[in-house]
């Protein structure tokens, strides 16, 4: 069938449409299918497709209506378009979309780079921003990266930061510290770990060795003080690193990229 451009159509024939492989997954809508089964198919917002060569239509926007939809035998309003509007673009100014689902999106897309980032998020339990952020090749507490990914520009990198972020989060969540992932202890640990008189090896021994000094903070400069507190337990005061002073200073004076 020919369509005639922007002219808008209906059908419930659910097979004639292809999601876009940049979908969020569509599991969480409750609330539009209890609006969709109470007032159908708005027919002012259809969903917006583009020809495809065997004749079938590639969803571009609105997959979460097509999907209740066919939950609801709905018929389905659609335009046609073969203008392409890049989602990602077309969605960056959407407050419907976090990073998560751009991460994930992108993730099922294929794109290694993403998929690193949210492996780094699983297995540590570190937030996802803050794993885009130390996979990326920067401290934990930078937001720089998560706009790339958001982009479609964001490049995962294999460097030592990350590996001993997620090291000593790990190790913590083994000895069973209830702060290892809190947002806060990761952005203090990750400025500390850019020290070059911080000894990760040191703090680690020193962590499990003095567990009953291990509590809570309430923020980042907090946690920064703990840090320093455990890693100088029961060293000679001559030996003793001014941790929390130094990383403060450190991510005062300069911006910090890491490489390989």
């Amino acid at each position: 069938m020919k369509y005639v451009e922007s002219k808008l159509y209906s059908t419930k024939d659910y097979e004639l449409f292809v999601p876009c492989e940049y979908n969020r997954d569509v599991k969480k809508t409750k609330l539009l299918e209890k609006s969709m089964r109470k007032y159908g198919f708005d027919d002012g917002l259809p969903i917006r497709c583009r020809p495809m060569a065997d004749g079938r239509l590639a969803v571009t926007h609105g997959h979460h209506r097509l999907h209740v939809a066919q939950s609801l035998q709905l018929p389905v309003w659609f335009i046609v378009a073969s203008r392409d509007i890049p989602m990602f673009e077309s969605e960056a100014s959407s407050h419907q979309w976090n990073v998560s689902d751009y991460a994930v999106a992108r993730e099922r897309a294929g794109e290694r780079d993403a998929s690193e980032a949210l492996q780094f998020h699983r297995e540590t339990g570190i937030s996802l921003q803050q794993s885009i952020s130390l996979v990326g090749g920067e401290c934990a507490g930078s937001s720089n990266k998560a706009v790339q990914l958001k982009m479609g520009t964001y490049k995962a990198k294999d460097n030592k930061h990350a590996r001993e972020v997620k090291e000593v989060v790990v190790f913590l969540k083994n000895i069973g510290c209830s702060f290892a992932t809190k947002s806060y202890f990761v952005n203090a640990i990750s400025k500390c770990l850019m020290l070059d008189e911080f000894d990760i090896g040191t703090f680690l021994h020193k962590c499990r060795t003095h567990q009953n000094i291990m509590e809570d903070r309430r923020n980042v400069d907090d946690f920064l003080d703990l840090i320093e507190l455990v890693y100088n337990r029961q060293t000679p005061k001559k030996n003793m690193v001014p941790v929390a002073f130094l990383a403060k200073q450190k991510a005062l004076t300069r911006r910090v990229s890491f490489g390989k």
